[in-house]
């Protein structure tokens, strides 16, 4: 890919990743102006060479930019912002504050950092140093101790600048050991290095222990003595970086080190002896604090990591088994977390089972390969993919987890052989089915379930958090809540059979509850005749009042994995305060949020998926909820006449649905949600019926002409038809009272618009990519909760309604109109307005009522408006500087 593509039809998009596009060279200008972006990630583009003027990205928090070799210049800004930004750059972070016109600062930091360390120690050291001995004697020494220490083969010379295998090795690192000799000052690269440390150091907590080898630490705190002296020839050099150095130098004082200065060589090795133990023992520390959460890891990581066999040359697998709950995938990333930098390449696959499912293997085999080789890979089938792993991966020492794996087949295509793999790696699969792999894997790790005493532990962290302070000195339970509240966790945790997620779950259910509802939860648990841990599960969600039932089974069936974000306006649409109930479900243990998406264990998932198919499991059209594509299909190969009024959502936007879904959709009488896409060419008649309980409705390329007349449904939030055939909207006057996206991108055969004037609260109308389209209704022009109009490429339009009350619509969007010769009619303030885009339209004045009723503009873009002769008017009322982008040559005025 060379180019993006016009990202102005994508109005809802909030995060954009840009990864491995090694070709990449021009960012549509569109993108500048997107207001509803949040996050966007720019990584290893080389050929990238600048990011669109920043117009109108009011939204925006991140902006990552990563191993762009080309990107010499941050992006223009253009627009007032009135959030504060975040750039993170591999070379450089910059932060942008609301009211200022520039940069407001600029210097060296980590664009990311990931929590897989590939070294435990960087030693930072001068090129030419006399502590030549000392540092071989400390090297040698880390290495006997099994410690990964980072040391520079070639060590660069004082003027050579930091460079970004240094700054890549300090990010990568747990601790830094800085060695101060006398001449260390004489280095600018040495004091430019300590400065990235000691910005590291703010931006994730970097650990740094200084020595002082034949130097004082008053000496380098003061820049006094025979470093000062050094420092002084620098400071002559680079006056503008002396106050950061010297900043720096005070700050790494008072860490806590050691100080050789006055130690005789005999003695040095004793020093290196305490250096290489505290070193050790710091190491312990950092890494037991992924421990610290999971209460019994201790002793089966030991157990893992002991199969795993570390240290030998061959290629080894590993099953981790166990029962659903059990902590499987914890144990798994933990040990991936502490031994990871010990190989060439590392990839953690998650969930297999279902991503499989859902994508296919080959997508899989994707992110492995494009993950351990750290550039984008494409994989066309399973077999190649499984061949590029074979001949990609053979001499690479590797360590690789495959989460969740059900089918051997799994197992086949993504480590089908010890001889894909290079000498000494490692292959950690878990599984479920741990004996059905048995004769592909070295060993099986079957985990083991939490004793009594740890299963106390975690139920009671999650039941009553104040026990966590007992082990803390800080608080000592008084007699009636222990002879209250130690008999009845005694007797819940009997029914959890040791499972870490049983315990948590009912542990959060139970959390603040008085002693008769414990009791209450008790008998339920003895009532459960069936030792499933699912049924156990169950009584977690048969606590949460209704709409949270409705929540917890959307999100289950259809929104795991999904942003969190980018979920706001559609749980809106169908849940009273929605995030009040999702933190509810995050409290009781059935959902997280990871990396701002929603997720759960694949347990509770499978509880949900049972509560939904109840009865009848192998009859989709009886389920409240249908989302999977076998399902999809069984149900439009049933009699087309049958009536499924059972279902209330259908949400399979990633699957091609049947030709004939339009005919099973219109016998789904209480439809609520449908999001669905089809790829048909012809036209077809519109649906006799349509379920006016409908709330939300997406279908990429609807087939029919109009929708019913009957169709009213007044509880409809957002209609989005992108892509589709209709040629009209529909035909009579509709009646939306509650509708606020209407999105019809793409739909070359609409020529008209219907009457808006029955949408009173409509805020986001996208007609983009409307080739056909000639007329718009003059009810547009009247809508004043309007905010966002794209009209971008209605090549065919002529005019535009009068504007006659539109007092909070931001974004007005008529690029690329070509056959819109006049400038829209503009009646009474539109004090909202901040964008207007007319590039590459037809229009010849843009006319002295924009300088007068739309006072709060900040960017107007005329550019391509060949016919454009005149701007009238002058722009003296507007409140605040306006960006204009025009071509003038053709201009008379």
């Amino acid at each position: 890919m060379v180019t993006t593509p016009d990202f102005g039809g994508l109005p809802c998009v909030q995060v954009l990743k840009l990864h491995y596009c090694s070709s990449l060279e021009d960012i549509h200008p569109s993108l500048g102006h997107h207001a509803s972006l949040v996050y966007l990630s720019v990584h290893h583009c080389h050929k990238l060479k600048m990011i669109p003027t920043v117009t109108g990205m009011k939204k925006l928090k991140t902006l990552e930019i990563l191993d762009c070799d080309a990107l010499h210049e941050f992006p223009e800004i253009h627009a007032i912002i009135d959030r504060h930004w975040s750039i993170f750059t591999a070379d450089t972070i910059a932060e942008f504050s609301p009211g200022s016109s520039s940069w407001t600062s600029s210097y060296s930091l980590p664009a990311v950092y990931s929590q897989w360390w590939n070294h435990d120690v960087f030693l930072s050291l001068i090129g030419e140093y006399d502590s030549k001995a000392f540092v071989d004697h400390l090297y040698s020494t880390f290495i006997q101790q099994g410690i990964h220490v980072y040391k520079p083969d070639k060590t660069p010379s004082p003027g050579d600048s930091i460079g970004m295998s240094f700054k890549n090795a300090i990010e990568e690192s747990q601790i830094v050991i800085i060695i101060f000799t006398t001449n260390y000052a004489g280095s600018s690269r040495c004091l430019d290095e300590l400065t990235y440390i000691m910005r590291c150091i703010d931006m994730r907590g970097l650990n740094v222990m200084p020595i002082f080898y034949d130097v004082s630490s008053s000496d380098v705190q003061k820049q006094s003595g025979a470093f000062g002296k050094e420092f002084d020839k620098q400071e002559l050099e680079n006056m503008a970086k002396v106050e950061s150095w010297r900043k720096a130098l005070n700050g790494v004082c008072k860490h806590s080190g050691w100080s050789l200065k006055h130690i005789a060589n005999r003695n040095e090795s004793r020093y290196i002896k305490d250096i290489v133990a505290t070193v050790s023992h710091r190491l312990f520390f950092l890494n037991s604090k992924v421990r610290k959460d999971f209460i019994g890891i201790g002793p089966r990581l030991e157990s893992l990591t002991s199969e795993l066999a570390i240290g030998p040359d061959d290629v080894r697998m590993v099953v981790v088994g166990g029962i659903g709950g059990s902590g499987k995938t914890t144990i798994a990333s933990c040990v991936y977390m502490e031994i990871s930098r010990q190989f060439e390449g590392c990839c953690f696959v998650e969930n297999v089972r279902d991503e499989s499912s859902k994508y296919g293997i080959k997508k899989l085999q994707q992110k492995l390969l494009s993950t351990i080789l750290k550039k984008e890979v494409d994989v066309r089938s399973d077999e190649e993919g499984k061949h590029m792993i074979q001949s990609m991966l053979c001499h690479r020492k590797v360590l690789i987890v495959l989460d969740d794996v059900n089918d051997p087949r799994q197992l086949e295509l993504l480590a089908g052989s010890h001889e894909w793999f290079g000498e000494g790696s490692r292959i950690i699969i878990t599984s479920r089915e741990g004996n059905v792999l048995l004769s592909k894997v070295d060993a099986i790790y079957d985990v083991s379930l939490l004793s009594n005493d740890e299963a106390i532990k975690l139920f009671r962290r999650h039941a009553y958090p104040e026990y966590n302070l007992v082990d803390e000195g800080k608080w000592r339970p008084s007699s009636s809540f222990v002879e209250a509240y130690d008999t009845l966790s005694q007797d819940v945790i009997s029914f959890a059979y040791g499972l870490p997620l049983t315990l948590k779950v009912l542990g959060s259910f139970l959390y603040e509850k008085g002693k008769d509802e414990w009791e209450g939860t008790l008998a339920k648990l003895r009532d459960v005749s069936n030792p499933r841990i699912i049924d156990k599960l169950k009584i977690s969600y048969d606590g949460l009042q209704p709409d949270e039932k409705e929540l917890f089974l959307d999100i289950a069936c259809f929104f795991k994995g999904a942003f969190v974000d980018s979920l706001r306006t559609l749980l809106n649409a169908f849940h009273f305060h929605p995030f009040k109930r999702v933190n509810v479900l995050v409290k009781r243990g059935l959902i997280s949020i990871t990396n701002g998406m929603f997720d759960m264990h694949d347990l509770i998932e499978e509880m949900a998926h049972h509560i939904v198919r109840e009865g009848h499991p192998t009859h989709p059209q009886k389920h409240s909820r249908v989302w999977q594509w076998i399902d999809v299909a069984n149900i439009c190969a049933t009699d087309t006449k049958e009536e499924f009024n059972k279902i209330q959502a259908l949400y399979a936007p990633n699957y091609d649905a049947p030709s004939n879904l339009l005919k099973v959709v219109a016998n789904m009488k209480h439809l609520q949600l449908l999001s669905v896409r089809q790829h048909v060419k012809e036209v077809v008649e519109e649906p006799l019926f349509l379920s006016n309980e409908l709330r939300w409705i997406s279908w990429e390329n609807y087939p029919a002409s109009s929708f019913p007349t009957s169709f009213q449904p007044e509880l409809l939030f957002s209609l989005i038809l992108r892509n589709g055939l209709q040629r009209v909207l529909w035909k009579s006057f509709k009646h939306l009272p509650r509708l606020k996206v209407l999105d019809l991108h793409g739909s070359k055969n609409l020529d008209t618009t219907p009457d808006f004037g029955g949408l009173p609260n409509l805020e986001r109308l996208v007609l983009s990519g409307c080739s056909s389209l000639k007329e718009i209704d003059r009810s547009t022009g009247y809508h004043e909760r309007l905010v966002y109009l794209n009209l971008d490429s209605c090549e065919k339009l002529e005019t535009f309604p009068p504007v006659l009350w539109m007092p909070k619509l931001e974004t007005l969007i008529l690029s690329k109109c070509s056959s819109l010769l006049k400038f829209p009619e503009i009646k009474r303030t539109m004090n909202g307005l901040k964008y207007l885009y007319m590039d590459y339209s037809g229009i010849d004045v843009l006319p002295s009522t924009v300088g007068r009723y739309c006072i709060n503009l900040v960017f107007i873009n005329l550019i391509g408006c060949d016919k454009l002769e005149r701007i009238e008017g002058n722009f003296q009322l507007f409140k605040q500087r306006c960006v204009i982008l025009v071509n003038a040559h053709n201009m008379k005025n």
